[in-house]
């Protein structure tokens, strides 16, 4: 405002620190980046490549040294890769591009991002700012950190400020924030979606990229052992709920009742030895816990606990066929000996049922109406029975 007083500079410091922090939040999240591969990005990381088929622009791309990559190219450091991103995680990058510029030409840095040492104001001999900076002023996996949280506690200030005066809205917990934990919760909320990556990809609105690509990098990274190791811990989750659900008198499915007998067989022993490893060797499990966890898929209209032989989403020849796997466009639910439908699955049941009534209403040939009648029995019969309704529980 020109009749406000020019602020403090390390005033200043610190709402461009909030600011950084915002641009690294989106990045780290949406891109399935490391904190480390992040701090080392060049400030020309960023590329928009033209399609030579098409003449179109393709996906953003940002270009960076993996933290965790095997081979090794001709000077014996790992060759870049590519990660393929959404378009606000490419607008956050364009902003440090932007916001940082003056500082690199200051200081001869070519990073992306750069230490809260780097927008100090520059005195005569600051002999101090030059012990303790390294060259071209990174910004460290720790000050990542700190930056976070900072701003955490910034924005945590201000919504309970508003939240004196605004009814809906709760206090922010307090709460520390690590930079790993934001690719942890991207693989987490890929393993935990109906479908699994193609979910998630639709979710952050990857529309247009390839499955892989907008999440994991080049295919040689680590981000798919993450997603793994989610979807492992997240069958756990799902078939101790699974249990809890039949404790309470919820056992719905034509799979339910087989599935629970076989985690009753091997939780007991073998959940009670299982380890969450960090380490690049994930979750180490018994392998009876492991063997059943992996056959658990989540589905938007029921949790498949595929057994092959049980799969009729499978013709006799792909079931014969090596690392057979569910056919998601084929299942049926309401028939599969290996669908579980649980209590979060019925409100989608309930969304289909009502669809067809809607239809009902409108149709007018007589094998229309046939098809729409058949489909509410179909429908109802899922919904009493989950319910435990006239046909009673499986």
């Amino acid at each position: 405002m020109p009749d406000r007083k020019k602020a403090a500079h390390h005033l200043y410091r610190e709402e461009l620190g909030h600011l950084v922090a915002a641009c690294l939040v989106v990045i780290l999240y949406l891109s399935g980046m490391r904190p480390g591969e992040a701090s080392n990005l060049g400030s020309d990381c960023l590329d928009r490549p033209v399609d030579k088929a098409t003449g179109l622009r393709d996906r953003w791309r940002i270009s960076g040294i993996p933290l965790k990559k095997r081979g090794k190219g001709k000077e014996g450091k790992p060759p870049p890769v590519d990660w393929v991103v959404p378009d606000i995680v490419a607008q956050a990058v364009q902003m440090l591009q932007k916001l940082l510029a003056p500082y690199r030409t200051m200081h001869g840095s070519d990073l992306l991002m750069l230490s809260k040492d780097a927008l100090r104001k520059p005195k005569p001999r600051d002999r101090k700012l030059l012990r303790s900076s390294k060259t071209g002023y990174p910004l460290s996996v720790t000050s990542i950190g700190s930056l976070i949280n900072l701003f955490y506690e910034r924005a945590r200030w201000q919504r309970d400020a508003i939240a004196q005066t605004d009814a809906s809205l709760t206090q922010a917990p307090d709460y520390h924030i690590k930079p790993s934990q934001f690719r942890r919760t991207l693989a987490r909320f890929i393993a935990r979606q109906p479908f699994g990556i193609i979910a998630g990809r639709l979710h952050y609105h990857h529309v247009s990229t390839a499955v892989f690509e907008g999440y994991a990098g080049s295919i040689s990274d680590t981000f798919a052992l993450d997603v793994e190791d989610e979807r492992i811990l997240a069958g756990i989750d799902i078939l101790e709920e699974m249990r809890s659900d039949a404790q309470a008198g919820w056992r719905a499915g034509p799979g339910a009742s087989r599935v629970l007998a076989e985690w009753e067989d091997v939780r007991e022993v073998g959940l009670a030895a299982a380890v969450v490893d960090t380490s690049s060797k994930g979750a180490v499990l018994d392998n009876s816990v492991r063997k059943l966890v992996q056959t658990v898929h989540v589905g938007s209209l029921s949790y498949c606990v595929f057994n092959v032989s049980n799969a009729l989403c499978l013709t006799e020849r792909a079931k014969s066929s090596p690392g057979a796997s569910p056919a998601i466009s084929m299942c049926s639910p309401d028939k599969c000996a290996n669908a579980v439908i649980a209590p979060c699955h019925v409100p989608k049941w309930q969304g289909l049922l009502e669809e067809v009534q809607r239809l009902s209403g409108t149709a007018r040939s007589g094998p229309q109406k046939q098809s729409l009648r058949i489909a509410i029995e179909r429908y109802e019969g899922v919904i009493a029975k989950a319910q435990g309704g006239e046909n009673g529980k499986d």
